[in-house]
């Protein structure tokens, strides 16, 4: 197994030692992901089209992020932890864009480009295990149509761990992200989330306003290895 002090230590240490194996997590995800998206995201302002004096207005857009429901399952983790092993192909955006700079850790404010990932490859030279300084945190939620995705309270790691694994798309990549578990939170959650109806995709909002999307199936054939369909 794949152990590295960032994970667990480095996590026991930044939260006083609040979370233990097998504890789920409070109410405090959600504001969590409000807060992490609100240091990163930089809102843009909408473009209006001219309209004349007998011209209708515009529908305004629907929300995807109300059809969603919580969906946890004790099967995401492993025995006795709230973590467990994915791709992070396998992980939605909450939200449809971020800012250009990591938000916390101990190289705060420096370019997500720059944020460096741990990175281990097995000894089968098959599958390599990415990490970030403190466990990405996720969790699973339905659509209402049936359809069940993993989504993260920290879209700005996901961009980072995404783009390592692209880099290493001969390799199969795998994350160990921290599973929220308990539905009230999820609920709480998806109430600040705003899912866009693309999850696989992400807009960084550079520092003059400019913007890169990123994402991975644009940059990744869909391949066993890579853990796509």
């Amino acid at each position: 197994d794949w152990k590295g002090r960032s994970y667990n230590e480095d996590h026991h240490q930044e939260h006083g030692g609040l979370e233990h194996a097998g504890q789920r997590p409070t109410r405090a995800a959600s504001r969590l992901f409000t807060s992490a998206v609100e240091a990163v995201a930089k809102p843009l302002k909408p473009k209006v089209a001219s309209q004349s004096k007998h011209s209708q207005p515009a529908e305004p857009a629907v929300t995807e992020s109300k059809a969603w429901t919580p969906c946890p399952k004790q099967s995401d983790v492993t025995v006795c932890s709230d973590m467990g092993r994915i791709s992070p192909f396998a992980v939605g955006y909450a939200c449809s864009q971020i800012g250009h700079k990591q938000p916390e850790g101990r190289a705060e404010n420096i370019p997500l480009s720059r944020v460096w990932q741990q990175v281990k490859v097995n000894s089968d030279a098959e599958t390599c295990y990415l990490g970030h300084e403190f466990p990405m945190m996720v969790f699973r939620a339905q659509s209402a149509d049936g359809t069940e995705q993993l989504f993260t309270t920290e879209p700005w790691k996901l961009y980072c761990l995404q783009r390592a694994a692209v880099a290493r798309k001969h390799l199969k990549p795998i994350i160990q992200p921290r599973f929220i578990l308990d539905s009230a939170v999820i609920e709480e959650i998806l109430k600040d989330a705003n899912i866009p109806e693309n999850f696989n995709q992400i807009c960084i909002i550079g520092p003059d306003g400019e913007e890169e999307r990123f994402s991975w199936e644009a940059k990744v054939s869909k391949s066993p290895k890579t853990g796509c369909a």
